[in-house]
């Protein structure tokens, strides 16, 4: 994995085939990621490329925030199962503050 001196901090809230596939670039690519899913089976198949995973409902307002969501450059909202609950999640995140959310 490289470094980048300019890394921006993202932020993935789904760790379903996409948002983890999302995640490995991410990690590749030297950024900074946060990510999130409800499943354990999903945190542990990523927990060993970086510690920055955690099992959290997505549009836990306090538990984004702990686990640093609102200091995000960018979150990509990566939730296919679920239309309302990817709409509570970005609305979430729009309240805490998060200035962009894919």
């Amino acid at each position: 994995m490289k470094r980048n001196d300019t890394a921006k901090t993202y932020g993935i809230i789904g760790l379903g085939p996409f948002g983890r596939e999302l995640l490995l670039k991410l990690i590749e690519s030297g950024e900074r990621v946060i990510g999130c899913d409800r499943r354990q089976d999903r945190i542990d198949r990523v927990k060993k490329l970086t510690k920055t995973v955690y099992v959290a409902d997505s549009y836990d307002k306090s538990a984004l925030k702990e686990m640093g969501y609102d200091k995000c450059d960018v979150v990509i909202v990566c939730i296919s199962q679920s239309v309302d609950i990817s709409v509570l999640t970005v609305m979430t995140l729009l309240n805490i503050g998060v200035k962009r959310v894919i």
